[in-house]
């Protein structure tokens, strides 16, 4: 079965991506929520870790909310784009705790 590739952008770059039922759409989701902490300025240091990890377990908290087994496979595309979106990616950023790790299960 062939299926068309999902794209997103990041920085300036165009990325593409495998779909459903790979995980390329959590990637986008984890990059377009760490996109607004500008990383590659902040170096390699205990935040930068913190916010690849919890950008991570928010992605794959949506993703298993909006792609679980009983989900209409039919909203697949909305569903992308929804993880996709800026504004999403932005409200997600507000949530964040800088110093303190959620609790949130991957």
């Amino acid at each position: 079965r062939k299926y068309d590739p999902i794209s997103f952008y990041i920085d300036g770059y165009k990325i593409w991506t495998s779909p459903p039922p790979s995980s390329g759409a959590i990637l986008g989701k984890a990059l377009s929520i760490l996109e607004g902490y500008r990383l590659r300025r902040r170096g390699r240091n205990g935040l930068a870790y913190h916010l690849v990890i919890e950008a991570s377990k928010i992605a794959f908290e949506d993703w298993e909310l909006m792609f679980d087994p009983t989900s209409d496979a039919s909203r697949a595309r909305e569903n992308i784009q929804k993880m996709l979106d800026k504004d999403n990616a932005q409200a997600n950023r507000a949530g964040l705790n800088l110093k303190i790790a959620s609790r949130k299960k991957v």
